[in-house]
């Protein structure tokens, strides 16, 4: 049996409420909270997991994305800055004894910008993971591997007519 329960809060404010001077600034933000369950059915088969009971393989118990953006479509300027965490979650399912392995929370920071340049030309350039963050499993406690993903940096100049 598989379960998965879980609920999304999801808002978008404009800063102009603070002053006019605010209008192109929003902070947007959601949040995800979920349960999840499987239980194995192994009587009778040849199936030797540890844990008959856990929550489903690479779900996450919660999710957070937050951002702050400047959005201004009459100088064509778009700035993001974007925050992903999500919770602690099994990456391999235990068997033989052995224990699940996890995949402890993990934060990411990015930031978006685009400029449009006329003549239908616009500028885009992207970070991504710009804190460089370690990405920990662990399994029983201990951590089994550690690792930080890098930073990604992209720029691209479009042109549409």
């Amino acid at each position: 049996m598989e379960r998965n329960i879980g609920m999304e809060v999801e808002g978008r404010k404009s800063f102009a409420f603070l002053t006019k001077a605010l209008r192109d600034f929003y902070f947007t933000g959601n949040v995800a909270l979920i349960r999840s369950e499987i239980r194995l059915d192994t009587e009778g088969t040849s199936f030797d997991v540890t844990n008959a009971e856990r929550p489903l393989q690479g779900q996450s118990p919660y999710m957070l994305n937050l951002q702050l953006e400047y959005d201004n479509p009459d100088s064509g300027t778009m700035i993001a800055l974007l925050f992903n965490e999500y919770g602690r979650r099994i990456t391999s399912a235990g068997a033989t004894g052995q224990a699940d392995q996890y995949e402890e929370p993990y934060r990411q920071v990015d930031l978006v910008c685009s400029q449009k340049l006329g003549a239908g030309f616009k500028l885009k350039m992207k970070g991504q993971n710009l804190m460089n963050y370690v990405r920990r499993e662990t399994k029983d406690g201990q951590e089994v591997t550690s690792m930080r993903k890098g930073i990604n940096l992209g720029f691209a100049i479009s042109w549409s007519y």
